[in-house]
C-alpha cells in the first residue's frame, strides 16, 4: 500500500478562466440538498447504493448547499458540481468510482483529509485537485463552503481510457492520490468537459473522452514524479495571517504590493515572501498577479472596454505589460482568451 505524507502544504495555483463554470450553469445549484440534474446526455442506469460520489448525495450524507450533477453514459463519467456546506468532520464509506475533485472557488481555508495512509492539511485554494480512490474511505473536515466540481470516473473505464492494465491502474491512482495537484491544463479540461457533457451528439461524447484520458494521464504523471522534500520550505504563515493576507489580495483594486502585505500581519518583507510560499507554494507577487489575471478574465467576459483601458483600470503599467502578464498566467493573449472563453454576447 502506497503511504501518503502525513502533511502536505498547498500547491503553486494554477491558472482559471475566470468563468470556470458557464454563467447558465450556476442557476442550476438550487435547492437546500442533492437536486440530482442530469444533462441532456442519457444518465446511466441505477447503481447499488455506494457505488460512485452520487450515493452521498442521495443518502445526504454530504453537507451541501446546492448541487447539479450530470451524467455522460457513454463516456462513463458522472460530474456534481457542489457548493459544500461546512463540516466538522465526516468519515465517508469506499465507493466503486475513482473521484477527481477540482476547487474552482473558496475562502482559502484550512482542510483536512485522512485517506487511510495519514492525515494531510492544507490550504483549499482555487485550482487544487484531489484525487479519492476507489475502495478507499474517506474523512473530510473544513470550515467554509468551497465550489467544487467532482468526477466520477470507474476504474474498468480508466483503465479502458488509459490503455492499461487495471491492477497496475489502482496501484497508479493510490500513489497520484498522495499528492496535492494543481495543473492549469486540468482546470481548462474540466471546464471544457463540463460544458460539452450538456450536449449529446458524437462529437461531444468524443470530446468527452479524449479530454478525461488527456486528464487522467497529467495526474498520474503527476503522482509519479518525486516529492519534493517537506521540510525544505520552512516555517508556513500562520493561518489568521494567511486569511487576512488572501482577502487583502482577493479585494485589491488596482493591485496592493508586497511591502504593504507583510506590514498588514506585522512581518518584515523577507520573512513574509518565505512565510507565504511555505503555506501556498507559490510567492506573495505570484499571488497578486494571479488574482489581477482573474479579475481580467471577469471583465473581459463583461465589458467592452479597449485593452489599454483595461490595463489602467487593473492596475498594469501599459496593455504591453497587461497581455505579457495574461499570456504568462493563462498561455492565452487576452483577446484570444476572450474570444475562447468571454460571453458570446
Amino acid at each position: 500500500m502506497t503511504t501518503c505524507p502525513s502533511a502536505s502544504p498547498a500547491p503553486e495555483r494554477g491558472s482559471w478562466p475566470g468563468r470556470i463554470i458557464p454563467e447558465p450553469a450556476v442557476p442550476h445549484l438550487a435547492g437546500e440538498a442533492a437536486v440530482l440534474r442530469p444533462a441532456s446526455v442519457a444518465p446511466a442506469a441505477r447503481k447499488p447504493a455506494r457505488s460512485g460520489f452520487t450515493d452521498y448525495l442521495r443518502t445526504r450524507q454530504l453537507p451541501v448547499n446546492r448541487t447539479d450533477v450530470r451524467a455522460v453514459q457513454a463516456a462513463g463519467l458522472t460530474m456534481a458540481l457542489v457548493e459544500h456546506a461546512p463540516s466538522q468532520g465526516i468519515e465517508y464509506a469506499p465507493v466503486n468510482e475513482l473521484i477527481i475533485s477540482i476547487v474552482l472557488r473558496s475562502r482559502h481555508d484550512a482542510v483536512l483529509r485522512d485517506l487511510g495512509d495519514g492525515a494531510q492539511s492544507f490550504i483549499d485554494t482555487p485550482g487544487l485537485v484531489l484525487l479519492t480512490p476507489p475502495g478507499h474511505g474517506s474523512y473530510w473536515r473544513f470550515d467554509s463552503s468551497p465550489v467544487v466540481l467532482h468526477l466520477g470516473v470507474p476504474m474498468p473505464q480508466l483503465a479502458a481510457l488509459m490503455g492499461i492494465d487495471l491492477e497496475y491502474a489502482e496501484s497508479e491512482i493510490r500513489r497520484a492520490a498522495c499528492r496535492l495537484h494543481d495543473d492549469p491544463l486540468i482546470g481548462q479540461i474540466a471546464e471544457r468537459l463540463w460544458a460539452a457533457s450538456q450536449g449529446a451528439s458524437a462529437n461531444a461524447f468524443g470530446f468527452i473522452e479524449r479530454g478525461l484520458g488527456t486528464m487522467l494521464a497529467l495526474l498520474l504523471e503527476a503522482g509519479a514524479a518525486p516529492e519534493a522534500a517537506l521540510g525544505s520550505r520552512g516555517t508556513a504563515l500562520a493561518p489568521w495571517r494567511l486569511r487576512k493576507v488572501m482577502d487583502a489580495i482577493a479585494n485589491q483594486t488596482a493591485g496592493v504590493s508586497v511591502t504593504e502585505l507583510a506590514r498588514s500581519v506585522g512581518l518584515s518583507p523577507d520573512h513574509f515572501r518565505r512565510a507565504f510560499k511555505a503555506a501556498t507554494g507559490r510567492s506573495p507577487h505570484q499571488a497578486i498577479t494571479e488574482r489581477r489575471i482573474e479579475r481580467a478574465k471577469a471583465m473581459l467576459a463583461s465589458t467592452e472596454l479597449s485593452m489599454t483601458d483595461l490595463a489602467i483600470e487593473l492596475g498594469f503599467s501599459s496593455s504591453a505589460h497587461f497581455s505579457s502578464r495574461f499570456r504568462q498566467v493563462t498561455g492565452f493573449s487576452p483577446s484570444d482568451w476572450q474570444i475562447a472563453f468571454g460571453s458570446p454576447n
